[in-house]
């Protein structure tokens, strides 16, 4: 189901129901302006996974399908697999203190 959404994911469409984002943002057809959609989206994924597993009030399956959908409509427009996103770490996370690491006061 989710392979059948990504090949009728349509940006213009599909995007705007999904995630609040600027109209330049949804334009940008450049590979930076897609990696920041896969981060945005990769993102909203993870708050989706968390309800779920929480079985939180506000899950919603058809939003977590319709994200899956994109992101993998996103990855299969910029033509980059798995292997080649883990590789490319998001700023957000990249700069986040780990879990435990002791970073708790920094000033």
């Amino acid at each position: 189901m989710v392979r059948a959404g990504s090949q009728a994911y349509v940006r213009p469409r599909d995007l705007p129901r999904l995630l609040a984002l600027w109209p330049h943002e949804i334009e940008d057809e450049t590979e930076l302006g897609g990696l920041r959609l896969l981060a945005k989206l990769r993102r909203a994924l993870r708050a989706e996974r968390r309800r779920a597993i929480a079985g939180h009030w506000s899950y919603d399956l058809n939003r977590h399908l319709g994200l899956l959908s994109a992101y993998r409509g996103e990855l299969a427009r910029l033509r980059l697999g798995e292997a080649a996103l883990s590789r490319i770490a998001p700023a957000a996370t990249a700069c986040a203190p780990k879990a435990g690491s002791g970073n708790k006061g920094r000033g």
